[in-house]
């Protein structure tokens, strides 16, 4: 019977993957980071989602893992597990949103403010 691979978790910061990956890879799991490089305005911050992937037939053990050291809130059964691991990152992202559209308009703020001054002083 041939594995599969499986998203065990997303993230918005590589940093944060690496550190699941070598958390699970000090207990015996072999994992992986992908999507390492997908678009992005800030360095380190994902719009796609930077995902740790697993074999399926490590998932039991990595959610243990996962929950002894505070990855996992809550002891997710088999039904819920997807959705635990898929919605675990919910309010980082949701932070990270708000302050790229922050930044945003701050710079569009400092363009506005270039133009005029030049516009006006010739």
């Amino acid at each position: 019977m041939e594995d599969k691979m499986i998203v065990l978790k997303q993230f918005t910061h590589l940093m944060d993957a690496e550190m699941l990956v070598s958390l699970l890879r000090s207990e015996g799991i072999d994992c992986y980071v992908r999507d390492t490089y997908p678009p992005s305005i800030f360095k380190g911050i994902s719009f796609g989602g930077i995902k740790v992937e697993l074999l399926e037939k490590d998932l039991q053990r990595a959610l243990e893992i996962m929950r002894d050291f505070g990855y996992l809130d809550c002891e997710g059964n088999k039904d819920k597990e997807s959705e635990v691991t898929k919605n675990l990152d919910h309010k980082k992202e949701k932070l990270s949103k708000t302050m790229i559209l922050f930044c945003a308009l701050i710079v569009l703020l400092v363009v506005i403010i270039i133009y005029l001054n030049k516009y006006y002083n010739g």
